[in-house]
């Protein structure tokens, strides 16, 4: 037998016996009889040489039968140019070859076996293995099948699908896809890049996409397609990935939903209209079921009568409710003629809302007739109530808008910047000396009379807006007069947009100041003149705007912060110091003395102190000693507080490593023959303040020098040199005169002499009273250009139950005078603004406002300007900075006292 052959006798160990070599041979017999596959020897023609029990049953006979017989008879006919290429091929390359045919058997099912086969040694004959494979066969073709169903069905399938690879080519594309691309031929696409179909603003957001595709991450997203008909393609791609997991390439799934999408956007657009025109047109509308009694209202319907559909379930009964008793009769038998005859109707009546408010309103109604009868009725609702008002007040209003612009000196104009057409109004024409048929309304006409240094940055400013409405426009111009002159106007505006948002008009208006300008370039010129006393006044002005709102807030703080009582106190009092100081460098600025009044120098003594022992270091330990019984001196609390805290500072700075500062004071006699007092000192009694400390101490070379204008001992940024200056004028000021003793290494001790002559023992104590004045909601314009000012200046006012109106300066004040001046009630007026000041914008309100009640609040204010305004009938002044309770009380002079109120 052939397993026998497979194993020469030389193989077997010459000593076996032939017992063993029988056995051996019988082992190998079985095993090849009882394989499980077929085994075969085969000719070169096929012929069966040997067949095992497997493969006699493969082919449904007795071994023996087989013996001689030609294997290929078995093989189906159309499979036999396989196999006998298939033996050819075993015999003539002498090596493992393999082969898969179908076996045909009468009565029988064919079988398809796989055939593998190797030659024998002797090359006579070949060795063939052969294996069922019918049930493996079939699934394969039953799975090609389906492969090829589903390749025509993605072939006619009505959506595009596609395959790109891993660097974003087309690979295939089905039948609608090529349709879809306006192409012919899978060639045409193949190859190319997908992205080149990505219109240039979705690029980058699908190069993302299709990144995140290749790492395998799926997902839908919409695109809008290049081209010259643009196509909105929704998408999706499902990465194809190997055993690994690595993506092989990319199937993608594309349609077109343009045509959706439009229809989508016009009935979104539709309904955005619609709501938009309702609301802008305040009309509702409401629908009435005949049968179920059932009543419908739109939102805008509702928002009308000032109710929800939470709060409110409308029925006719209580729809009819809304309306006045006058206007319910002739509703109700328009509702009965409705109902009964199918007459609609159309009437303007008055109702009154849920919240009280009383209007008019337009309701009409249509009826749907069913079977002859009225099934519903159907109807708008309308707030017609400013169209009443405007018709009413349209003529009087145009009068008197027209005679306060011209009143005020403003120049409407408007640029419309779809059509690109200008209007300059008469007022603005005559601004510049011209009539108004001799300035045409064209752009380049204005630009022509612009001074060539202004063009560029005007025309920058006016893009900047259109681009940017948020930037505000509000610019300062020089511009050509009829005589040749150039005038000085500003000018500001608004852009206004259209239904889509984009710009589409800007309304402004010119204000000339030229004069104002001039004078403003005759005020910069003569300030570059003055001498450090205008510079004080400068910088109090702004400290004045600094202090306001500290001042004016500190009785919010009180009222947020209850437990915070004492450091409130600390910071009133001060602010109120500052604010002291403040006016004492006002009156140092206008040449002046400041007032004197009696002052108690132990309270002083002791705010100061208070002051210290919150602010230095706590390695100075502070004392004081004085008498509470010392006479009180004649002079100006805010410089005496300054020479006491200068002393102190300057203790402090000689003391880096701690010490020890006292402030001492007491009674003492200067007779005529004092020899220890300066040769300037009067006799009379003095309060003696002594200021020492146990710090370095001032060298004897420099201790003459100390008191000169400018000198210091100090870095260049830690001093000025003016504090001890400042602290011997202003003692020479109180009649007084100063002493210094110093030590180096030891401490330095200065001491004050202060005359009491002139001063009561018990200065009176000013203390603010609280006003408890309000108001009844009426409308205050607030004009200052400082922001913290104006919005502290707003709470106090809603406090105090006004409506403030703030502006910034006085040509946004005019404007908004001019906008308010129904309801405007009274004015609180800065004196010293950009634009437009205190006194110009007093004069151009008393023009169209004249008997409106105006206060003037200001830090500094000369005779001759509060002259000006009593000249316009304003009396009423107020001091920067002030209180809330001060501004409470001016606000109560100016409203009620004034008007003879109780």
């Amino acid at each position: 037998m052939s397993g026998i052959r497979n194993h020469p006798p030389s193989r077997i160990s010459k000593t076996a016996s032939n017992a063993e070599l029988r056995a051996v041979a019988a082992r190998y017999a079985d095993l090849y009889d009882s394989a499980p596959v077929g085994y075969f020897t085969l000719l070169r023609d096929s012929e069966i040489t040997l067949a095992n029990r497997a493969g006699a049953q493969l082919l449904n006979r007795d071994s023996a039968l087989l013996m001689g017989q030609l294997f290929k008879t078995y093989v189906g006919q159309s499979f036999r140019p396989v196999f006998d290429a298939f033996l050819r091929r075993v015999f003539l390359d002498a090596s493992l070859s393999g082969c898969e045919v179908d076996l045909e058997q009468e009565g029988q099912s064919p079988q398809t076996v796989h055939i593998e086969a190797a030659l024998s040694p002797d090359g006579l004959e070949c060795r063939a293995v052969i294996r069922d494979v019918t049930k493996q066969s079939r699934a394969l073709r039953a799975l090609t099948h389906r492969e090829k169903e589903l390749e025509t069905l993605i072939e006619h399938t009505p959506i595009c699908v596609h395959e790109i690879d891993l660097v974003g080519r087309f690979e295939s594309v089905n039948r609608a896809g090529l349709e879809m691309l306006g192409l012919d031929r899978e060639e045409q696409i193949r190859g190319q890049g997908y992205l080149d179909r990505v219109c240039k603003g979705d690029l980058p957001r699908i190069r993302e996409l299709l990144q995140r595709a290749i790492e395998g991450e799926s997902g839908h997203f919409e695109f809008t397609s290049s081209g010259k008909q643009p196509l909105i393609i929704k998408s999706c791609f499902i990465p194809i990935l190997d055993d690994e997991g690595s993506t092989l390439r990319l199937l993608g799934i594309s349609e077109d939903i343009t045509e959706r999408r439009r229809a989508e956007d016009t009935i979104r657009i539709s309904t955005q209209l619609l709501e938009a025109s309702q609301s802008i047109g305040k009309l509702g509308g409401w629908e009435l079921n005949l049968a179920t009694k059932n009543l419908y209202w739109t939102a805008e319907t509702y928002r009308i009568h000032d109710t929800t559909p939470e709060q409110f379930d409308p029925t006719v009964d209580a729809g009819v409710g809304y309306f006045l008793p006058e206007s319910r009769l002739l509703l109700t038998n328009a509702l009965e003629a409705a109902t009964e005859r199918g007459e609609g109707y159309d009437l303007e009546l008055e109702t009154l809302t849920t919240s009280g408010r009383r209007i008019d309103v337009r309701t009409t109604c249509a009826v749907t007739m069913k079977d002859g009868r009225p099934s519903k009725l159907t109807g708008i609702f309308q707030d017609i109530t400013e169209r009443k008002r405007a018709e009413v007040a349209l003529k009087d209003n145009q009068a008197e808008l027209q005679m306060a612009i011209h009143a005020a000196n403003i120049g409407p104009w408007h640029w419309d910047l779809v059509t690109d057409e200008f209007y300059f109004s008469p007022e603005w024409k005559r601004q510049i000396g011209y009539e108004d048929h001799e300035f045409t309304n064209v752009f380049s006409e204005w630009v022509d009379h612009m001074h060539p240094d202004d063009r560029e940055p005007i025309l920058h400013a006016v893009q900047a807006f259109r681009e940017d409405p948020s930037k505000g426009y509000s610019v300062d111009f020089r511009f050509r007069h009829k005589d040749g002159s150039y005038r000085w106007i500003h000018t500001r505006a608004l852009l206004l947009l259209d239904s889509e948002g984009q710009p589409a008009r800007l309304l402004g208006a010119h204000i000339d100041f030229t004069e104002r300008k001039s004078a403003e370039d005759q005020l910069l010129r003569s300030q570059r003149m003055e001498s450090l006393g205008t510079l004080a006044g400068g910088v109090a002005h702004d400290l004045n705007n600094a202090l306001a709102p500290i001042l004016m807030g500190v009785e919010l703080l009180r009222m947020e912060h209850p437990g915070a009582g004492e450091t409130v106190d600390l910071l009133e009092s001060s602010a109120k110091r500052g604010a002291d100081m403040v006016r004492q460098l006002l009156t140092f600025a206008k040449g002046a003395k400041g007032g004197r009044t009696p002052v108690r120098i132990g309270s002083l003594i002791k705010e100061v102190y208070g002051l210290m022992r919150g602010t230095f270091p706590k390695n100075i330990v502070l004392h004081t000693d004085f008498s509470p019984t010392l006479p009180s001196v004649l002079g100006d609390t805010t410089q005496l507080h300054r020479i006491l805290l200068n002393l102190c500072v300057n203790a402090r700075d000689a003391m880096p490593d701690g010490g020890n500062l006292s402030i001492n004071a007491s009674v003492k006699e200067i007779g005529p023959i004092d020899a220890e007092s300066p040769k300037q000192a009067m006799p009379g009694t003095y309060i003696q303040i002594e200021v020492r400390d146990t710090g370095l101490g001032i060298p004897p070379e420099i201790l003459d020098r100390i008191m000169d204008p400018f000198f210091t001992t100090k870095g260049p940024h830690e001093g000025t040199g003016l504090g001890l200056s400042t602290v011997l004028g202003l003692v020479q000021g109180h009649d007084g005169f100063l002493q210094v003793d110093s030590q180096t290494g030891i401490g330095t001790s200065f001491k004050i002499y202060l005359p009491t002559k002139g001063a009561t023992n018990d200065p009176a104590i000013h203390s603010e009273q609280k006003c408890l004045f309000t108001g009844n909601g009426e409308v205050i314009l607030f004009v200052d250009d400082e922001p913290n000012v104006r919005k502290i200046a707003s709470m106090i006012l809603q406090r105090m139950n006004f409506k403030p109106l703030t502006a910034m300066d006085g040509a946004d004040g005019l404007l908004k005078a001019l906008d308010s001046q129904d309801e405007l009630h009274a004015i609180v007026l800065d004196l010293h603004m950009p634009t437009m000041d205190g006194l110009e914008f007093a004069r151009s309100v008393r023009k169209f406002l004249p008997h409106i009640p105006i206060l003037v609040s200001s830090g500094r204010m000369d005779l001759e300007t509060a002259s000006e305004f009593r000249s316009l009938g304003i009396t009423d002044f107020l001091d920067k900075p002030f209180t809330e309770e001060r501004f409470k009380q001016a606000m109560e002079q100016l409203l009620r006292i004034k008007s003879g109120q109780s």
